[in-house]
């Protein structure tokens, strides 16, 4: 079987492992991209009749080296009509909403991209294309949108909160189907917390400790490196920087511009309101943006204040929808206002009826506790109130998607009959939660597809990481030929 490898490091050991166990298996990886440089001598000797086509260069709309002097075939209308969702969705991934070029000049370029797309993969017809990580970029965004309307099989991973664990797919907006089957068989079954693999188990009982700090290891680093001594180290060696390119005047006058004129955090303090725990409520807290947990995996939800509006228009008179923003947006962003949290976004939020955007300091663990559900498109404050035993609303495809207590909805009618559900007494049990565990478990793959990952890096050799990737990827392939 002919195959593309999407956005897999062809210079990394452990990456060219796995390819060569795919090989091995009669498969051939005839398109590869995903480094950031090219590929070296000897990467090229070990794969000699694979194109490889770099990561910046792919995002940037240039050609891989072997197809510099093709010209393939435009698109045309009739084409370019089968793929507005996907132009819909692009123009809010991470890499073009930076963009500051002009919307005519992306759908150009979007354009441009769409014909080297589907000239390529015409061209070489891959039986298979493998996506290391949900695509999210751009480029492979499109790849992953032809694949599908050509009816390509399709692989990719979920990255989930669970140490190295990822969940194999074929599509990001449907589940696992080997965890539909396992979550099916062991549904009726008594497993024990002792049960669970260690680093489930381990994971389970910290997020259960009452003591614990539910916030991801990572909100936490940035917590750390954005406060503090941290902070004004970082802010004098920006200093230091701007002092060297003589840019030290222009930087201190729009610092001082937008501290003194209007920003997006002065706006979100202005129409934040107290919290009232003795009203009945909705918990949904915003996502950071721009991501991939609301880009792709949100769908039409990028758009978070749709979700807020569904969220309004459902709940009983005498509730209120609880919103609070995402701690990173103004670490990471700053307080200017950008293409995701634009002049009068919270305005917006703060005129919904029954809506009240609330102070970002009160407890995450509170208000899932206090809250009668929460709302969520794929944030982690869902698997934390499913491990709480708080039902969720959820809008976008995590990967906890399957896991007791989640109730998908996508607009008015099946929020309502969801929280119809919820209000009619549901409850979770530590059971079914213990059974999903056991499930996921089973069917999880160990893995990273980062260089830095110590998980990896220090338990495993590229054999056995190989071993352990390329293994469930030649099974989904066999038993969906």
């Amino acid at each position: 079987m002919n195959i593309f490898l999407i956005n897999w490091d062809y210079n990394y050991k452990y990456a060219q492992a796995t390819a060569k166990k795919l090989e091995n298996s009669g498969h051939e990886i005839i398109y590869w991209t995903g480094s950031l440089n090219e590929p070296t001598e000897e990467t090229r000797r070990k794969f000699p009749n694979t194109i490889f086509h770099k990561h910046y260069d792919a995002r940037e709309g240039k050609p891989a080296k072997d197809f510099a002097d093709v010209e393939f075939a435009p698109p045309g209308e009739d084409i370019i009509k089968n793929f507005y969702s996907t132009e819909s969705i692009l123009s809010t991934l991470k890499q073009i909403e930076k963009s500051h070029k002009s919307g005519f000049e992306k759908k150009s370029d979007y354009h441009s991209q769409l014909q080297y797309w589907l000239g390529v993969i015409n061209k070489l017809k891959p039986e298979a294309i493998i996506f290391a990580i949900c695509p999210h970029t751009g480029f492979d965004f499109i790849i992953y949108s032809i694949a599908k309307f050509l009816k390509i099989k399709t692989i990719l991973f979920q990255y989930t909160l669970i140490a190295d664990r990822h969940i194999l797919l074929n599509e990001f907006t449907v589940s696992s189907k080997l965890l539909k089957t396992e979550i099916e068989k062991n549904k009726e079954k008594k497993y024990e917390v002792n049960d669970l693999p260690l680093d489930i188990k381990n994971h389970y009982l910290s997020q259960t400790d009452k003591s614990f700090d539910p916030a991801p290891g990572k909100l936490k680093t940035t917590k750390k490196r954005y406060s503090g001594v941290n902070l004004l180290l970082v802010r004098l060696k920006l200093a230091a920087r701007s002092i060297l390119d003589f840019s030290i005047f222009k930087k201190v006058y729009f610092f001082a511009k937008k501290n003194i004129g209007p920003n997006y955090h002065k706006e979100y303090l202005k129409l934040q309101s107290e919290m009232d725990f003795d009203k009945k409520f909705v918990y949904a807290p915003l996502h950071y943006q721009p991501e991939c947990a609301t880009a792709p995996l949100g769908t039409v939800f990028v758009d978070q204040i749709l979700m807020i509006k569904i969220l309004a228009a459902v709940i009983p008179d005498d509730w209120v929808v609880y919103v609070k923003e995402h701690p990173y947006q103004w670490l990471m962003q700053g307080i200017n206002y950008t293409n995701s949290r634009y002049p009068g976004y919270f305005e917006k939020i703060a005129k919904i009826k029954k809506v009240k955007l609330i102070p970002i300091e009160i407890e995450t663990t509170e208000l899932i506790k206090k809250s009668q559900v929460v709302a969520t498109i794929t944030g982690t404050v869902g698997w934390e109130s499913v491990v709480r035993k708080k039902p969720v609303l959820m809008f976008g495809y995590p990967w906890y998607r399957d896991a007791p207590g989640i109730f998908k909805v996508n607009n008015v009618s099946s929020c309502q009959t969801a929280l119809d559900k919820i209000n009619s007494g549901l409850t979770i049990k530590e059971q079914d939660i213990i059974n999903y565990l056991i499930s996921f478990g089973n069917i999880s793959v160990h893995t990273s597809f980062e260089r830095t990952s110590d998980i990896i890096r220090l338990t495993m050799t590229p054999e056995e990481y190989a071993d352990n990737l390329a293994e469930p990827i030649i099974k989904d392939i066999k038993d969906n030929k």
